[in-house]
């Protein structure tokens, strides 16, 4: 997987939309949960990056999450130094406790 720092990399959230969430950490198909966030700003050397007001996660990102270890959450997900950024801002902007739903299913449908 390539680093998030691999600016020929896309951005999350361009491109076709996925029918289900993938994970917003890893990028792998199955998220089974999102984080409810206050959205959130970053400023990159060429652009500002908006968050969204969700991060959706799959089993192995919730349990990273859960347990606050962001710097296993990082490595997992094989983040670079923009990746970890995107973390920093979930970790002080998220609110603690996943909503959960129905494996298969769009939560973003009628939003």
């Amino acid at each position: 997987m390539p680093s998030s720092d691999d600016f020929s990399t896309p951005v999350y959230g361009i491109g076709p939309k996925l029918p289900v969430p993938a994970c917003d950490f890893c990028s792998r198909p199955g998220a089974i949960v999102y984080f409810a966030t206050t959205e959130f700003l970053i400023e990159l050397p060429t652009y500002t990056w908006a968050s969204g007001d969700r991060f959706y996660a799959c089993p192995t990102c919730r349990t990273l999450v859960d347990a606050g270890d962001w710097p296993g959450l990082i490595d997992y997900a094989h983040l670079g130094a923009r990746g970890a950024r995107v973390v920093e801002g979930f970790r002080d902007h998220h609110t603690p406790g996943a909503v959960a739903f129905e494996p298969g299913t769009d939560p973003e449908q009628n939003r």
